[in-house]
């Protein structure tokens, strides 16, 4: 199964459009977007006062995000937890109550986990790129939406600290297919739309690849 995996969408509508046209041109499986689909309009720092009135305060409710909650699988970013917050339960549009029942994770076959990311404390050590710091045993093939970058790391375990593991950082190029070795973990990143790309997910030759909308080389 092919699983056509999109990052954050925070209401760009017009990245969204190019994005699902490239999408819709490779016939995946099925569509995931890793949550964030909206862009909330309070400021977390003003959250505390914040006085419900309408929902205009807090989000726009597009049609065309609306129609992503009806026809793929979304799952919960930090900006739907929001929403959910700020709006009162009795007072959340009938188009939003799916927000509710949006998973915060996904498990597909072969040990591969999608979720949004921004329960995780994310690192920098190299400057520019960040990946997640991961406790236990981390899932096979753990991807991630939340920072708004495409990246890929083969996670090394420390012979010293058996639950604890150091990202090793892999190359990556628009369009050429990465093989995932069944006995290595791995933690993949995508970007949000505004780059714009994408990132699928081939389960049975166990491929990811990382396409770019914009004609792109490297990611």
């Amino acid at each position: 199964m092919r699983w056509a995996i999109v990052g954050d969408i925070h209401g760009n509508l017009d990245y969204l459009g190019a994005v699902m046209a490239d999408v819709r041109r490779r016939r995946p499986d099925q569509v995931v977007f890793l949550g964030d689909l909206f862009e909330v309009k309070v400021p977390k720092g003003a959250a505390g006062r914040f006085v419900f009135r309408g929902i205009e305060q807090v989000v726009d409710v597009e049609p065309a995000l609306l129609e992503v909650l009806a026809r793929a699988r979304v799952l919960r970013g930090n900006q739907e937890e929001r929403v959910l917050r700020l709006v009162p339960r009795n007072r959340l549009p009938g188009a939003l109550l799916p927000l509710r029942r949006l998973p915060r994770r996904l498990v597909l076959r072969g040990g591969v986990v999608l979720a949004h990311g921004h329960r995780l404390e994310w690192l920098n050590p190299w400057g520019h790129v960040f990946h997640p710091r991961l406790w236990g045993w981390p899932p096979r093939v753990l991807i991630l939406g939340h920072n708004h970058q495409n990246a890929m790391f083969r996670l090394a375990r420390l012979p010293r600290a058996p639950w604890t593991f150091r990202p090793e950082p892999l190359p990556l190029r628009f369009g050429a297919a990465v093989a995932l070795d069944r006995g290595a973990r791995y933690v993949i990143n995508v970007a949000d739309v505004r780059r714009p790309s994408w990132l699928m997910y081939d389960d049975a030759a166990a491929t990811v690849v990382f396409y770019d909308c914009a004609g792109g080389g490297l990611p």
